[in-house]
């Protein structure tokens, strides 16, 4: 495992359980807060999953996990800022766009037009 891989999975392992102690408060802030950490969380496991790959089966499941991250990361972050900066209300059509959106994306990222498979590249294995 090189140093990519394991610093990968220090952030997934610390964000997830950084996500879980905010939850553990009560409010709607703690909540969106969790979400974009699920996200980050998603994102980066993702991602180790695809540099240590045993196999091609395993990589495209990790960088379609990559990708679900990536898609949720800025909605989520967006109504986590939205909200803490107390402009919720002002931008309540913004935020059923921005997730309209993000749902289209997730339902294209599990189809053949949005990754087709995986291929091994430089250093890493997938």
């Amino acid at each position: 495992m090189n140093i990519f891989a394991i610093s990968c999975l220090i952030t997934a392992i610390l964000t997830i359980v950084l996500a879980f102690l905010v939850l553990g408060h009560k409010g709607k802030i703690n909540k969106l807060w969790f979400l974009t950490s699920l996200a980050i969380f998603l994102w980066t496991m993702g991602l180790f999953g695809s540099v240590v790959s045993p196999n091609e089966r395993v990589a495209l499941f990790s960088q379609r996990t990559l990708y679900i991250g990536t898609i949720l990361l800025p909605a989520f972050f967006f109504h986590y800022i939205v909200y803490l900066i107390n402009v919720y209300n002002t931008n309540k059509l913004k935020i059923k766009v921005i997730y309209s959106i993000t749902l289209f994306f997730l339902v294209s990222s599990f189809t053949k037009t949005f990754i087709n498979g995986v291929d091994v590249r430089n250093s890493f294995d997938y």
